[in-house]
């Protein structure tokens, strides 16, 4: 909507007067001609001009002095992990620089340095640290530590690189079969190499217990305020729980007001949907929901086990489907049919089409049921089907820092032709798809201006933040409270510093947030 000069939109409420929040002085996203918002209570109440705005507060509690700056809704990382990046920083760091040297001295130091630690674990490592086409070896690992179980995801997480002590611990040798939608690397005796590709990561993982609770709750507490200093006020955890056990730990840190923004999480598709269903009318609360179930088509291009049309540029490789195409339809049919969201995890352009005919397979056995479902990564989706996202109303979940200029193993596992094709946020924009943009945290940075920035390199600018806001409302279903600055809409904002411009792509980079607002309060504070 566009406002005059003296001109502002409102939203009216009733009952007694509640706290107000007058934010004054800056640019508002969506609003030219707007420079101030109010707050009332949880909501928006009005957008318009400092001056009408001020007389329509009367008093209010709290005075914001934006100095200029943008004025944003609230910023929303559509796919991130956060339990991962907040146990990241429990962990061992591995850059995706590191060279296989590099990486065996980090590991013998870390060990040096914490004897008392029954198990290293890192995450961060390349294919790119061997030639293509091969993969690390557990012997070099025992070099820097043979006594202990050693595990480093890598930096995409869907490889774990373990030293022959972790092999042992999981109880991997020759006669371990690859599981469904997995590969274990192997030497030419058929010895495991070291290197869990997809599903086969499960035997590792359910051979370690989980960290305890206390850790746990500390990385989440780690993670959510990272979020919040950065303007995040909602987050969309794409870490598929198995159970409510995580979103006991969220409950937890609610009542002890700790939970600075609004998560929605995720749980597996295949599992048990009479307890998702229990678990999802227990947590449809305004701060804590649970949301898709998830499920993965495919893997990475890196390890050619991303599910694509045409073979990979050498080899005739094409990889394959994690899911079997019809065991997929079925299970999308069903969560369809009980109104669950499904998310898929699709990054080849062959695993993006199948993700489309679940979805539409679905829709058509319950054509009374409707439900919004979401396709994750889609890093190569084929021209053809680029109409469909629009046509089913499915979302485009996708990681704008992940499109980056690549020269390794990922652009060369592709070829020229498919890379000019990739990250289709153009293209999609163009058939009218929504866009809901996301982190992927921790494989990339959680910082949304990065990833603005860079997909503001082939889509306006506006548009981006609106794939940072209103897109991933749209894919979680509440697009009609979240994502704009409108009267009615819940009052979650971000201003940013005056020095940061959107049209100047340079200045996004140094981004951060100089207050925030969520669900009507101050959350943080200028300074």
């Amino acid at each position: 909507m566009t406002l005059g000069l003296g001109a502002c939109s409102s939203w009216k409420t009733s009952g007694p007067p509640q706290t107000a929040v007058l934010i004054t002085g800056g640019r508002v996203f969506g609003h030219p001609g707007a420079d101030a918002v109010l707050i009332t209570g949880n909501r928006i109440a009005a957008v318009g001009k400092a001056v009408d705005l001020r007389a329509q507060a009367q008093t209010f509690a709290s005075h914001v002095d934006a100095a200029g700056a943008h004025i944003l809704p609230g910023l929303h990382d559509a796919h991130t992990h956060l339990m991962d990046g907040g146990l990241a920083s429990f962990e061992l760091e591995i850059s995706a620089q590191d060279k296989i040297n590099d990486i065996v001295k980090k590991v013998s130091r870390y060990a040096a340095k914490h004897p008392e630690q029954d198990r290293i674990l890192g995450r961060g490592w390349s294919y790119d640290i061997v030639p293509q086409g091969s993969f690390p070896s557990r012997r070099d690992l025992d070099q820097a530590a043979a006594d202990k179980p050693v595990i480093l995801e890598s930096y995409d997480g869907h490889a774990l690189w373990v030293n022959s002590r972790a092999l042992e611990l999981a109880k991997i040798t020759p006669q371990t079969a690859d599981p469904e939608g997995g590969k274990i690397a192997r030497e030419a005796n058929g010895v495991a190499q070291g290197v869990l590709l997809e599903s086969a990561m499960e035997l590792m993982q359910k051979a370690l217990p989980p960290p305890d609770q206390k850790i746990r709750m500390a990385a989440l507490d780690s993670a959510l305020q990272q979020y919040l200093e950065l303007g995040v006020t909602s987050v969309t955890d794409l870490s598929p729980l198995e159970d409510d056990s995580e979103l006991k730990l969220f409950e937890e840190l609610q009542k002890q007001g700790r939970l600075p923004l609004r998560v929605t999480a995720c749980t597996v598709l295949g599992g048990n949907l009479n307890l998702y269903e229990k678990i999802r009318k227990q947590y449809q609360g305004p701060f804590l929901r649970l949301g898709p179930l998830k499920g993965f088509v495919d893997g990475v291009i890196e390890s050619k086990t991303a599910y694509m049309l045409k073979p990979y540029q050498s080899g005739s490789e094409r990889g394959g489907p994690r899911i079997p195409p019809d065991r997929l339809k079925e299970l999308v049919a069903a969560a369809h049919a009980r109104g669950f969201t499904v998310a898929l995890h699709s990054i080849g352009d062959a695993a993006v089409r199948l993700a489309l005919d679940a979805f539409a397979e679905a829709a058509k056995r319950h054509p009374g049921i409707q439900v919004r479902h979401r396709v994750e990564h889609a890093e190569v989706v084929d021209p053809n089907d680029l109409r469909r996202f629009k046509a089913l109303g499915t979302a485009a979940s996708l990681q704008p820092l992940h499109s980056g200029p690549d020269s390794g193993v990922w652009a060369k596992n592709l070829g020229a032709k498919r890379v000019s094709l990739s990250f289709p946020f153009k293209a999609l924009l163009a058939k009218d798809a929504i866009l809901a943009f996301g982190s992927d945290w921790p494989v990339a940075s959680n910082n949304p201006y990065l990833g603005i920035a860079a997909a503001a390199s082939s889509i306006p600018v506006e548009e981006a933040v609106k794939a940072y806001t209103h897109g991933p409302a749209y894919a979680i279903g509440r697009e009609n409270e979240l994502g704009k600055i409108e009267p009615g809409y819940l009052a979650d904002i971000v201003v940013l510093w005056p020095e940061i411009h959107l049209e100047k792509r340079s200045t996004l980079g140094k981004a951060r947030a100089r207050a925030v607002i969520v669900d009507g309060r101050l959350s943080l504070r200028p300074n």
